[in-house]
């Protein structure tokens, strides 16, 4: 559109228009504002220096240094050749003069303020005047029906009929809001003659500028507005500079107050295009978007020079069929400005525009558009909702279409969108399989409208507000289950080689070895390393025990801690015999992997070992290298490749692994006399040897080998960074009936297993984790932390019944009484063999033992009593019955 002033519209003159189109408030800019330069300049250069650093080095340490300092040294440019616009007599000297108590000063800014209050009142009374004016001539001229003086009998006779039929009511007249669209249509001038046949097109196009004009000057009101606020605002604190209660903050509320002021008053329109100045013999034009206009006129925004230019680079993107991601700073403008005037210029009725949101801001955003679109610009702002839980609407597709052609808005959130295209997939699965239950004539319809819905949204437009938290690849996931349930690959060793490991944890947190290690003293002494190093990380902080361990920096455990746990690892490696016999290939006396082979598997698979350098004496080195006696007489600098194979009863230094090929080379000793010094490092083909060895191993043990390798490089650091309650956990029981309330086809993963929270005690609507392994590493972590809720404690003794139940063999005798009993002891508990023994501990004993630490070796127990057995220590603690007496119904039993 164009933007003409008095020659063209007959009511702007065109210094006016120039004003409205660039500055609104110039010309009291002119009267009471003046440019001041920064008082001090910005370097260019960097304000720091890490060339010297090791990772600056990297590609990407490189380009990232590169366009700091492309940003440092523009933005310092920027700030340099600024210039701020300030009151005439409240600049920075003069702030200070009235904070130091000078009455003239402060009399002189007073006035200063009262007077430009006093031109913007009168602004305001001229503006609106010619608002009222503008609109009664506009709806006068688009609804006028002259002829002029030639006109013949039947145009005359045609006027008067359809003055009659307007008269009578079946001819409507042209009203406000639709001449104020009329800017936004290719074809307005047909769409009025539509309404008014006797309107000619010069008299259109008319029209339309006088509307340009008036929303031009009724936005310069809304700033006259807020000017005259913050004029109110800055002479309330001229009028009182004693109610501030200090110097201090009076000098800072007095440049704050008159810095918003200046900046209201110099604030400009950067959407119009010069086409013609004042000066010109053409008179004034310009050129600009109406869908900019039409939105300041809406909303009241005097839209900033970024956002203009972040949507015109929107609209470049869409033109071109690609995507593009944008990052504004909160405060911005992004929900309140961008996302609506996107909407505004997207949805006119050729594509579906949808807008996504996360789950939190649903009703913020369509309130935001509601707002937008219900005056004079009137969209319906549609929201889309699907779960499975939930049936679907019959006529979707049909009700979306009708929100496409109607330029009307859909609002939704991740998870319905993603709900709507699982729900699809599950559906075309069941409708291929002509034997499931589901495959009816309505789940069959019901697919069908969910692929129109997804070819609309498909060829439509998706704007994503929080685009970080929407595309997030866990804080913004939706998983369920499709199709039959199948038993999960290498069970049931995939949880029990978790329970082991994380075993080692809880026992350096409990201080109580697992039951099965107890006699073991290797497992004692890696739980003594192991406390060490936890004791080491939480001293550097790079672990923290609240409020539970959570490990803080990966390069410690990687370092520290993983080399522990590959030991610990190895216990259960071993108990389980995994690598020890090779599946084919095996010869007499190397039937197996070894315990090294197996943990450099574990720790590095079969990429070549990290270089180790040894010095000891001579004698140690020939009891290791008997068959290698080459090593030993290498001068100093010098290197040779050999098979390393200790001699009998002989182990190697720990990191070299027997029957695979290093390169030896000899150092300069820094020990004694008679020590030599070797630095071993594998070679690609002693790498290659050990990888031949493992693939000789049978499929299982090598699964539970990679396994072992991804849980001490992946999953355990993972998962040891996760808080729980906070970024996990397990639904309590109220959460599980609310969610079921909600959702009544939960799955039951989500009741039993670990989800995702969103926040503290706040767990996901309907994520789930979506790796197996880390499903059972943090349900396993939760269960630790939070403990059995009451009903999951219910369901274990009820498996524990039938279990007993269906096995032979003396009641008390029989394995699962057995394992309730080893239970029973190893939480502090007596076992009580019959009912007697139980109702002879009294009420006082039964509170006495709720106060008290009730396991055997309490440390605040004294000696005698707490002695296990003893009379005192026996009788406050908690009895419990064998199994197949235990009555779930009895509450105290219980």
């Amino acid at each position: 559109r164009s933007l003409r002033g008095t020659g063209a519209a007959g009511a702007l003159p065109d210094a006016d228009a120039a004003a409205l189109s660039s500055q609104p408030l110039a010309a009291l800019c002119k009267e009471f504002l003046t440019d001041v330069a920064p008082t001090s300049t910005l370097d260019e250069a960097m304000p720091f220096d890490l060339s010297t650093h090791p990772l600056s080095k990297h590609r990407v340490a490189i380009s990232l240094f590169s366009r700091l300092e492309r940003e440092v040294a523009l933005c310092a440019r920027k700030r340099n050749a600024s210039q701020r616009p300030v009151l005439t007599l409240m600049r920075d000297e003069h702030i200070r003069a009235i904070v130091a108590g000078d009455k003239a000063q402060l009399a002189a800014a007073r006035e200063q303020v009262a007077s430009l209050t006093l031109k913007l009142t009168e602004l305001k009374a001229r503006d609106t005047a010619f608002v009222a004016s503008a609109i009664r001539g506009m709806e006068d001229s688009a609804n006028n029906m002259s002829l002029g003086d030639k006109a013949t009998e039947s145009e005359a006779r045609a006027r008067l009929r359809f003055w009659l039929l307007r008269y009578a009511g079946m001819e409507t007249e042209i009203w406000f809001e639709h001449l104020c669209c009329g800017l936004l249509s290719p074809k307005c001038e047909s769409d009025f003659q539509l309404l008014n046949p006797f309107l000619s097109t010069e008299a259109a196009a008319g029209i339309l500028g006088s509307v340009s004009q008036m929303m031009l000057v009724a936005s310069r009101i809304v700033a006259v507005c807020r000017c005259l606020d913050s004029c109110f605002d800055l002479l309330q604190l001229l009028d009182n500079p004693d109610g501030t209660g200090s110097k201090v903050a009076l000098e800072a509320g007095l440049s704050e107050k008159s810095k918003v002021l200046c900046g209201l008053l110099s604030s400009k329109r950067t959407f119009f295009t010069p086409v013609s100045d004042v000066s010109s013999t053409a008179g004034f034009e310009a050129k600009f978007d109406p869908r900019f206009l039409i939105f300041e006129f809406v909303t009241g925004f005097l839209l900033r020079p970024r956002q203009v230019e972040m949507v015109s680079e929107f609209l470049q993107t869409f033109l071109s069929g690609t995507s593009v991601v944008k990052q504004m700073i909160m405060g911005a403008g992004k929900t309140s400005v961008v996302s609506p005037l996107l909407a505004l210029m997207l949805a006119e009725g050729s594509r579906l525009v949808c807008l996504v949101v996360p789950q939190a801001l649903i009703m913020l955003s369509r309130s935001v558009m509601q707002n937008a679109f219900s005056t004079v610009v009137q969209k319906r702002v549609s929201t889309f909702k699907c779960d499975r839980s939930l049936d679907l609407e019959v006529n979707l597709s049909a009700r979306i279409a009708r929100v496409c052609s109607q330029g009307d808005i859909m609002l939704s959130t991740p998870g319905d969108v993603k709900s709507l295209q699982l729900r699809f997939l599950e559906s075309l699965g069941m409708a291929n399989d002509r034997r499931a239950k589901k495959n009816t004539p309505q789940m069959r319809r019901e697919c069908v409208e969910m692929g129109r819905m997804l070819e609309q949204l498909k060829r439509g437009v998706c704007m994503i507000d929080e685009v970080d938290l929407v595309l997030h690849p866990l804080k913004s996931e939706l998983n369920f289950p499709i199709g039959q349930k199948s038993l999960i690959d290498h069970a049931p060793e995939r949880w029990n080689l978790v329970l082991h490991l994380l075993d080692g944890f809880f026992s350096i947190d409990k201080d109580r070895i697992p039951q099965h290690l107890k006699d073991s003293l290797r497992a004692q002494q890696i739980l003594d390393s192991l406390r060490r190093a936890i004791s080491r990380g939480c001293d550097l902080h790079y672990l923290q025990r609240n409020p539970h361990l959570v490990l803080l920096n990966e390069e410690f455990y990687h370092l520290e801690v993983k080399p522990i746990m590959c030991e610990w690892l190895s216990l259960w490696l071993t108990s389980e015999h995994v690598g020890r016999v090779f599946d084919k290939g095996s010869v007499a006396g190397d039937r197996g992997l070894s315990d090294e082979e197996i943990k450099a598997y574990v720790l590095h698979r079969v990429r070549t070992l990290p270089r180790v350098e040894h010095e000891t004496g001579l004698d140690q080195w020939e009891r290791w290298f008997e068959n290698d006696p080459a090593c030993l007489t290498l001068e100093e600098g010098g290197s040779v490749v050999c098979t390393l194979e200790a001699a009998s009863g002989a182990e190697l230094p720990f990191g070299v692994l027997p029957r695979s090929e290093y390169k030896v080379e000899r150092l300069t000793a820094t020990g004694g006399a008679g020590n030599i010094r070797l630095a071993m490092e594998e070679t690609k083909e002693g790498a290659a040897k050990r990888e031949s060895r493992v693939e000789r191993l049978a499929p299982k043990d090598l699964k539970s080998m990679n396994l072992c390798f991804d849980w001490l490089q992946v999953f355990l650091p993972y998962s040891l960074q996760k808080i729980d309650r906070v970024t996990f956990g397990i639904m309590s029981a109220e959460q599980v009936a609310a969610a079921l309330i909600e959702q009544p086809l939960m799955p039951l993963t989500r009741a039993k297993l670990a989800i995702p929270f969103v926040g503290k005690d706040v767990p996901s609507q309907a994520s789930e984790f979506a790796h197996p392994d880390i499903v059972i590493g943090l349900t396993v972590f939760a269960y630790r932390y939070e403990g059995l809720r009451r009903n999951d404690f219910d369901e274990v003794l009820g498996m524990l019944n039938e279990q007993v139940e269906a096995e032979n063999g003396s009641m008390m005798e029989r394995p699962t009484s057995l394992l309730w009993k080893a239970w029973v002891e190893e939480a502090g508990a007596l076992f009580c063999v019959k009912q007697a023994e139980l109702d002879d501990q009294t009420a006082a004993d039964i509170l006495a033992s709720g106060d008290e630490d009730t396991s055997p070796a309490a440390p605040s127990a004294s000696p005698k009593d707490s002695a296990e057995g003893s009379p005192g220590h026996d009788r406050h603690r908690t009895r419990v019955l064998p199994l197949h007496l235990l009555e779930r119904k009895n509450e105290a039993n219980m």
